[in-house]
């Protein structure tokens, strides 16, 4: 995804996500209202999902890796709106930009990334008490 498709943290009228987020709430608790609020975060995904193909890999669809995106965008601007001191306003550009650097996918010296068609999962286990 390109970082110009999402604004700095410190743009005027990037308070709108504490507005989104009391939409969420509500439509949360009331049924009825939930599809008109998910439905734009649908047509997002399916707009935005070209542009993330090159980040998708197997087993993470590109809609997915949007969805990621749109999550980190909005918690990192309720973070920003509650105390800009711990990071750059630019940040979400910057992570963007580190995912572009990221070795290409399926490269034969790179095992980090899944190989198209290879899918690999590990179990989350919890951290232990004796460490």
């Amino acid at each position: 995804m390109s970082a110009d498709l999402l604004p700095r943290l410190d743009e005027p009228g990037e308070t709108w996500c504490l507005l989104q987020l009391e939409f969420w709430l509500y439509a949360l608790r009331n049924p009825a209202v939930r599809e008109r609020v998910a439905a734009p975060y649908r047509q997002y995904r399916t707009r935005l999902a070209p542009p993330a193909t090159r980040y998708a890999t197997a087993g993470l669809e590109p809609e997915e890796v949007v969805a990621a995106a749109i999550a980190l965008y909005h918690s990192l601007t309720l973070q920003w709106q509650g105390d800009p001191r711990p990071f750059g306003p630019d940040l979400v550009t910057r992570i963007l930009h580190a995912l572009d650097r990221r070795p290409a996918r399926g490269n034969d010296g790179d095992r980090s990334v899944p190989r198209p068609g290879e899918r690999r999962h590990r179990r989350w286990e919890p951290p232990s008490k004796h460490r």
